[in-house]
């Protein structure tokens, strides 16, 4: 479905203003454990999968990939990208591939989120559908986005506000759409954590 630049910015911005709140972090990770459903402390990591690892950027954030899945990051960027393939220049793009770029910006979610909805309402992007999602615990916000004109035409992007700290963003790349690995995707975005320095 592609929805208009009105209705697209319309709707997210109802959802973000109904979810995320300008509080600290810590406050966040409060309220979130307080909602908390399990025994784990708001913002910690779910048990590990087994087949799974954990990709730490130090001072950054962790997350939980697949243990054959390749992670490079950089702490003072605060920036990884994470693959199922080996990175090679020359590598062509296979209907198997999915490549997750996880970064933390100082942004709110407030200005992160409104600046890349500009970015697809720009590019005149296909937003399949969004929703609020639970990261570890905390509240986030989730779009996915189909029919892209790009080396992978299709992207899964997860917003995790922490307050004025920042914003998390996650954004998969991937060819082929079908319920396993959009699970998979999903499993890792919901694996994020922050580290905080």
């Amino acid at each position: 479905m592609r929805l208009t630049p009105w209705l697209l910015t319309s709707l997210i911005a109802g959802t973000l203003i109904s979810t995320l709140t300008p509080q600290s972090p810590f406050t966040l990770a409060a309220q979130a454990q307080a909602e908390a459903t399990d025994d784990r402390p708001a913002g910690t990591p779910p048990p590990l999968p087994e087949g799974f690892k954990t990709y730490a950027l130090p001072g950054s954030f962790s997350i939980q990939v697949p243990e054959a899945w390749v992670a490079v990051g950089s702490e003072a960027e605060q920036y990884a990208v994470i693959t199922n393939f080996e990175a090679d220049l020359d590598r062509i793009p296979q209907p198997s591939d999915i490549k997750t770029e996880v970064w933390f910006t100082a942004e709110t979610a407030d200005t992160a989120v409104n600046n890349s909805i500009q970015a697809i309402i720009n590019n005149g992007y296909a937003v399949n559908r969004y929703r609020q999602v639970d990261v570890n615990q905390l509240r986030a916000l989730r779009l996915w986005l189909v029919d892209l004109p790009l080396d992978y035409p299709n992207q899964v992007v997860t917003y995790i506000g922490y307050g004025t700290y920042g914003t998390a963003i996650l954004v998969t790349h991937y060819q082929t759409r079908d319920d396993e690995t959009t699970a998979l995707i999903e499993q890792v975005h919901d694996s994020f954590g922050l580290l905080f320095q």
